[in-house]
């Protein structure tokens, strides 16, 4: 990979391309007129000195024509001995990415420039000799070519490196921005559990209202008045979760919806028994806090357990079941056959699925099955990590109602 330097475009040239050259053209002068060299034509000044001239100048297209300019360069120094010509012209090959042709270029000067005084017969081939053209090889041929390569591997690492960083830029992008869509969906996942819980329940009074129309004023007004509660709360969790996904990244703030603990999963059960659907709560007390996405996980499959049972089992009692083992938290949502009659309420078919997804996704196992007796269970096992915390004992909570 070149090291790029700007080039200009036909006659026009740019400082990069000019001042080296300059440079080049005052070295070789300064050599050609300082005495004889070893050049075929060295011993005619005039010529030498406007061949050097001429040479010079032509490195003007070097970084245009790197290898043309590098061959021009090798038979001018063998004739005129311009030496600042040939170190830029085998720099730029090296520098120009083509290393292997400013190594052959330079065998082909060293070669040459060993033959001149056999075929000038200026100077013998002595100790003297072969030392000093030693040195001239190494600092004429073998320096250019290896500073060349020494820059253009340079510049190759800061492009890797630059390169590098860019794609590191561009992952953090995706990675950011697949994480947005992740919350966004679970948030959504979080609607449709809450809003759908909430609007079961106003379905269910309402369809009480429709049937018992004569049960009197304070029953119709009670019904009334716990439709419009379910509707707050579905308007309310319905704005915080609308408000969350118009956040930039969706996780500006920690979701309000979860994860609660024991006490909301009480309230979810006396909602429940507002429908007139018998609930039976069994909770163990954990041995110490629970982490959050546990909590999450076993407030919504209790959900959607009770959610169910109201729509496809009317006036079959529920049990819920919560049980910590050795690393495990077991949860149970048991429901018996129906024993009413409604009307079939809607449902999104997204409630199961995307409950087993939570659940496998923190190693759990879930279980969704009909019973025997015609009932149903919805249940996971969650491995549990429990945080150092006090100790509690078991509660059994068996607390029954019903509303008619």
């Amino acid at each position: 990979m070149p090291l790029s330097f700007p080039a200009g475009s036909g006659l026009r040239f740019t400082r990069a391309e000019t001042l080296p050259a300059l440079g080049a053209l005052v070295y070789s002068l300064a050599r050609v007129l300082s005495g004889p060299t070893s050049g075929l034509l060295a011993h005619r000044l005039g010529v030498a000195a406007a061949m050097a001239t001429v040479l010079s100048l032509l490195m003007v297209f070097r970084l245009r024509y790197p290898v043309p300019t590098g061959v021009v360069a090798v038979a001018g120094d063998w004739l005129v001995y311009a030496p600042g010509v040939m170190l830029l012209a085998l720099f730029t090959v090296a520098q120009q990415g083509r290393v292997r042709s400013a190594w052959a270029l330079g065998s082909v000067a060293a070669v040459a420039g060993a033959c001149t005084p056999w075929l000038t017969g200026a100077t013998p081939y002595t100790l003297t000799f072969w030392g000093y053209y030693l040195a001239r090889t190494l600092s004429y041929v073998a320096i250019p070519v290896l500073v060349g390569d020494f820059f253009r591997a340079g510049h190759v690492r800061i492009l890797t490196l630059s390169e590098y960083t860019d794609q590191l830029v561009r992952e953090q992008q995706l990675l950011a921005e697949r994480a947005q869509v992740q919350e966004r969906t679970r948030i959504a996942q979080e609607m449709h559990d809450v809003v759908a819980h909430r609007l079961t329940h106003v379905v269910i009074h309402a369809g009480a209202l429709k049937m018992h129309p004569d049960r009197g004023p304070q029953w119709v007004a009670d019904k009334a008045e716990l439709i419009r509660r379910s509707g707050v709360q579905a308007l309310d969790e319905l704005r915080v979760v609308l408000g969350l996904l118009q956040e930039p990244g969706g996780t500006g703030s920690p979701s309000p919806l979860g994860p609660p603990g024991v006490h909301a999963l009480e309230r979810l059960a006396e909602g429940t028994r507002a429908t007139g659907t018998e609930v039976t709560l069994s909770l163990a007390e954990p041995p110490g806090p629970v982490p959050g996405a546990v909590q999450a996980v076993v407030y919504r499959l209790v959900q959607e357990g009770l959610t169910n049972a109201v729509r496809y089992a009317p006036g079959a009692p529920v049990r819920v079941e919560l049980r910590y083992g050795p690393g495990v938290l077991d949860i149970g949502v048991t429901n018996g056959p129906a024993t009413g009659t409604t009307s079939p309420l809607p449902s999104g078919g997204h409630g199961l699925a995307g409950l087993r997804s939570r659940v496998e996704s923190l190693g759990g196992e879930f279980s969704a099955r009909p019973l025997p007796d015609g009932g149903f269970r919805l249940g996971a096992r969650v491995p549990l990590i429990i945080e150092p915390g006090p100790a509690g004992p078991s509660r059994e909570n068996n607390d029954q109602s019903n509303a008619g």
